[in-house]
């Protein structure tokens, strides 16, 4: 027996052994290509996505609606999201290697870190901030 027709994913697995696999309670639809991230807001009743189309967009998780207008700027694809320790803030990696900040009703700060020569595709926060 090849270890390949041995394996089992760890979800399936799980689901066969305790419940059926989990049903999405809602299909976020709005973003115009793909997304790439998304953070669980400390609310717990709202998450924030990113996508290739340049936008972050804020969901309600109870109703899937998409929460006020698309957060823009004009850093292009955005790859990668990380939520702050204390929940306040939502940093944004982007195609043009930018990494900014913006707060959790999608007003971007002033301080943009520039530097990096490609892509910001991962991002995470000091659990001091």
């Amino acid at each position: 027996m090849s270890s390949e027709s041995s394996r089992v994913s760890t979800l399936d697995e799980a689901s066969t052994l305790a419940q059926p696999r989990p049903t999405p309670k809602h299909e976020f639809e709005g973003h115009e290509d793909d997304i790439w991230s998304f953070v669980f807001l400390h609310d717990n009743v709202h998450i924030v996505s990113g996508s290739e189309d340049g936008t972050m967009r804020k969901w309600d998780c109870d109703t899937g609606l998409l929460v006020g207008e698309p957060w823009k700027s004009k850093g292009g694809t955005i790859y990668a999201l990380a939520l702050s320790p204390d929940g306040k803030t939502i940093s944004c990696g982007r195609d043009n290697g930018n990494v900014e900040m913006w707060n959790t009703d999608g007003e971007m700060s002033e301080d943009i870190w520039t530097g990096h020569s490609s892509s910001v595709r991962t991002l995470s926060w000091s659990p001091s901030g």
